[in-house]
């Protein structure tokens, strides 16, 4: 017994080399758990897997999240996560009376870098209040394919009053599996008769995913660090303007091509998909950044992908009957005069200033007029 023992332990300079190195690292490794157990680590939204049987993409409902960035954590916020699994103060309540201003739209709506009373929602709610509710219907990552599957589910749940969805740069391509591959949400493929059809990619977060929601050492480098994502991240700090430069138009031909019947299906399905006429339904298109912030780049977008795309959807859908807000010169005026910018110094998103000019402009518009004369004169129909 003694000497089977004996010759179960590495009795050579290399055998105890490799256990010693093995326990060490083991300890390094609960050493930084416990360690980073004690910082500002961003945790995990939880993000619900999706299958046929729901095909919501969101997050798990009723928690607080405390979110940070970086390697020294520089941007740091709370937000939380309601009944619904959607990113706001607010608990979605389908028998509440007051009549629905539905926002839907990628992490520009989720805004998980401002608190939410400063983001475009909250910042909508508090004006409307008490004659309307405001919902944000969003999850990071969402393309425009997916704000249809969102538009349906505000219709389904809570058959909102008016509608508003926020188009940014990257929802044209991302609509498309060619150009990304998103699990978790619903993006267009071609049906063999030339039409495009909603298909979802599901979500299933694997072992080392789930693993890591639950280290913080893990969660540090994950989202923090983002080390699955270094490439992007170091483009980014070294040069964040020429990073996410526009691509031009006339070495994109293809993708235009490819991205115009994502616009026109988009277009053509939206009503249908909210329960709500073109009229009822405001289409908020983000400004070109950091274009905006040079006259003379400015002048210049109309060459790019973006910029060729954004007039694409603006004319169509004024063209379908749909009130477009375009902010792009809403934000280079705002700059002109203020010389202050919209995002963050280090994260592309919109800051509170960002928020607060495009929840400005939604107020001042058109649609909100109508809704407001509307509400006066009768209660829409819930």
């Amino acid at each position: 017994m003694e000497k089977n023992r004996a010759a179960s332990i590495p009795n050579s300079p290399i055998g105890y080399g490799i256990l010693l190195s093995l326990i060490t690292f083991l300890a390094l490794l609960l050493a930084a758990e416990i360690a980073f157990r004690f910082t500002p680590v961003c945790d995990s939204v939880y993000s619900t897997t999706t299958t046929a049987a729901d095909t919501v993409y969101r997050c798990r409902p009723n928690r607080e999240v405390f979110l940070s960035a970086f390697w020294n954590f520089a941007m740091q916020n709370k937000v939380r996560v309601n009944n619904a699994g959607f990113v706001s103060d607010l608990a979605f309540d389908a028998d509440d009376p007051r009549p629905l201003l539905a926002v839907v739209g990628d992490s520009y709506v989720e805004a998980l870098w401002v608190p939410w009373p400063e983001s475009l929602a909250g910042r909508l709610h508090q004006a409307l209040s008490p004659d309307y509710r405001v919902y944000a219907i969003s999850k990071s990552g969402s393309p425009m394919s997916q704000y249809l599957v969102y538009a349906q589910f505000a219709r389904d749940t809570y058959q909102p009053a008016a509608l508003v969805v926020v188009i940014i740069d990257n929802d044209f391509d991302q609509s498309l599996p060619r150009y990304k591959h998103n699990p978790g949400f619903h993006q267009f493929v071609g049906d063999g008769s030339g039409n495009l059809r909603l298909v979802l990619t599901p979500y299933q977060p694997g072992w080392g995913l789930r693993l890591a929601r639950h280290s913080a050492l893990g969660r540090y480098l994950t989202i923090n660090l983002g080390v699955q994502h270094t490439h992007h991240r170091i483009g980014f700090f070294l040069n964040p303007e020429s990073y996410y430069r526009d691509p031009s138009a006339a070495g994109n031909k293809a993708k235009i091509r490819d991205c115009k019947p994502v616009v026109d299906t988009f277009l053509k399905r939206l009503p249908k998909a909210a329960g709500l006429p073109p009229e009822k339904i405001l289409l908020v298109m983000d400004g070109m950044r950091p274009d905006l912030y040079d006259d003379q780049r400015l002048a210049q977008t109309g060459e790019t992908f973006t910029g060729v795309m954004r007039d694409y959807f603006m004319n169509a859908a004024a063209g379908a009957g749909f009130e477009v807000l375009d902010m792009q010169g809403i934000f280079a005026g705002h700059f002109r005069e203020n010389g202050q910018r919209f995002e963050f110094p280090r994260d592309p998103h919109w800051n509170s200033l960002g928020h607060d000019v495009v929840a400005k402009a939604v107020l001042s518009s058109p649609f909100i007029s109508t809704l407001r004369q509307r509400l006066s004169h009768s209660c829409p129909e819930r």
